[in-house]
């Protein structure tokens, strides 16, 4: 899938006539779904490979969401959208949990859209505290906001500052290592802060290409050389870092690429497990 589309914290409709539609689900099934519907279609007859993603209404937290069928009629080609925030949404384990229990229902994926690193997310920890429970749901996320383009509701200053120059404070919780690409299924993975350690696990399946997991270079594994310890299936893997060039923008940061690949020949073990260290 080369793109997406989505429609961005999407209100209930005409409240003041139909009061119903504020109630938790009623306005996705109502007038989402079908709307829905028409704009994938539309979007999918000038581009069959677009990734369409859908979002509820803002208040359907811990409640499953309204719709019973994907805007796609191929429930893969389609993305549940949530957000996160501690205030109105209470309890991120809690949402993300209700929210890939909506998506399996559907047989579609799930996306964290939006979840803050303005002011107040890195004091008492919030922003790294919301990113350590996607990594243990493993769930994808953006967060908001870049840079403040247009100050208005929710902006705060992210990973670049007023200035122009980077936020590295931001930098070093947005950066966290992850799978971008897994040949097999995940298991699981997860980073710790302080000590920088990634750790990750997958069944591996042939036949797919490699697997490649995002590291930052110059916010964690200094000279792109973590050392990487392959703790189950080593005898049937390789794992090679390989860098990005250096980046020429001062507010660019160089990144590298741990690929995972199957031995040629060898057996496919049941799982493969590693950790990666600075």
């Amino acid at each position: 899938m080369r793109a997406r589309a989505q429609i961005n914290e999407p209100f209930a409709g005409a409240v003041y006539d139909d009061p119903l539609l504020l109630l938790p689900g009623v306005a996705d099934r109502e007038n989402l779904q079908p709307l829905y519907a028409r704009v994938a279609a539309a979007l999918q007859a000038a581009d069959p490979d677009l990734a369409v993603h859908f979002e509820s209404v803002t208040w359907d937290d811990f409640v499953p969401v309204g719709f019973n069928h994907t805007p796609t009629a191929e429930p893969a080609r389609s993305a549940l959208s949530f957000h996160y925030y501690s205030l109105p949404n209470f309890n991120a384990d809690v949402q993300m949990a209700s929210r890939l229990e909506d998506a399996a229902r559907l047989g579609c994926g799930a996306f964290l859209t939006e979840f803050n690193i303005g002011d107040g997310a890195l004091s008492p920890n919030a922003l790294n505290d919301t990113v350590a429970v996607a990594d243990k749901h493993g769930v994808s996320w953006l967060a908001w906001e870049y840079k403040p383009f247009v100050e208005i509701t929710g902006w705060g200053w992210g990973p670049i500052k007023p200035d122009g120059t980077r936020n590295d404070a931001e930098l070093v919780l947005l950066s966290r290592p992850y799978p971008q690409s897994t040949c097999g299924d995940v298991h699981s993975w997860g980073f710790d802060d302080a000590s920088r350690v990634f750790s990750f696990a997958f069944a591996p399946a042939r036949g797919c290409g490699s697997t490649q997991v995002y590291l930052s270079c110059d916010m964690h594994y200094p000279g792109c050389s973590p050392n990487v310890t392959v703790t189950a299936g080593a005898q049937a893997v390789t794992a090679e870092v390989i860098a990005a060039p250096r980046p020429s923008s001062s507010r660019a940061t160089q990144w590298a690429s741990l690929t995972i690949e199957l031995r040629p020949g060898a057996e496919v073990p049941p799982l493969v497990e590693l950790t990666m260290r600075p």
